[in-house]
């Protein structure tokens, strides 16, 4: 089963007594890692970022679910069109793996009162990010019964002989690529637009890694000589969390 780790990281406002206000640039990742054992991309890993720049960390959470669901809806539709080159089989279904006690609560047992009430509160006031959890509905409509979702506590200590739970290791993955993501926006100024990859034939085989990295090496380089050295350790970061690769 493929597993998505999702994570929010919101770096809040300085303020001149230097504090911070709760609104501030922020990112969100969702890492997807197929398992080694996967009949047609064993061990393909994919990571969509994306944020936001006036923002906080409930809603960056919500929007790196959101992108999950997405990429899971992308996936199904990709195997709707063309089962034949489509990444996943009819068998597929996805594990969510999310830190967010606020998400999962409210998307298991918010979300079906407030459809059922035509999104109305019980209480008085406005939902809070309506607008994104009336996207994740119908998400959840189309795609729900594909995915499971499992409460990780964030910020988990590995464990010291080097075993560490799966769970673990994809939110420690969601969650650096979340705080990378929200000081590239803060740096940059620039937001990405993720895009699952969907098709067989554009999954990297692992003998395509190195061919890959070598890519990325050049476009830091471009970066770098357009927008500077900050802006390209900060992409090539963005690029290579997982790979091992150093700058």
């Amino acid at each position: 089963m493929p597993t998505i780790a999702t994570d929010g990281s919101s770096l809040g406002t300085p303020m001149a007594d230097g504090t911070r206000k709760a609104e501030g640039h922020g990112g969100w990742a969702a890492v997807i890692q197929f398992e080694r054992d996967h009949p047609i991309a064993p061990g393909w890993s994919q990571e969509l970022v994306g944020g936001k720049r006036l923002t906080t960390t409930g809603e960056v959470e919500v929007l790196g679910f959101l992108g999950a669901l997405k990429a899971v809806q992308a996936y199904r539709r990709a195997l709707a069109t063309d089962p034949a080159n489509a990444i996943i089989t009819s068998a597929c279904t996805f594990k969510l793996v999310l830190d967010s006690k606020y998400v999962i609560d409210t998307y298991r047992e918010h979300l079906p009162r407030w459809i059922a009430n035509d999104w109305r509160k019980s209480t008085p006031g406005k939902i809070k990010h309506q607008r994104l959890w009336q996207a994740i509905a119908s998400l959840k409509s189309e795609i729900g019964h594909m995915i499971t979702i499992d409460h990780q506590k964030g910020h988990t200590r590995r464990a010291g002989d080097g075993i560490v739970d799966a769970n673990v290791e994809a939110n420690d993955r969601a969650d650096y690529a979340a705080g990378v993501v929200s000081r590239s926006i803060r740096d940059t100024g620039f937001i990405p637009q993720p895009q699952p990859i969907v098709w067989r034939a554009h999954a990297s085989s692992a003998g395509d890694r190195e061919a890959d990295i070598e890519k990325l090496r050049l476009l830091a380089e471009r970066i770098l000589t357009i927008h500077g050295r900050d802006a390209a350790v900060t992409a090539f970061r963005l690029a290579t969390f997982n790979t091992g690769v150093s700058e």
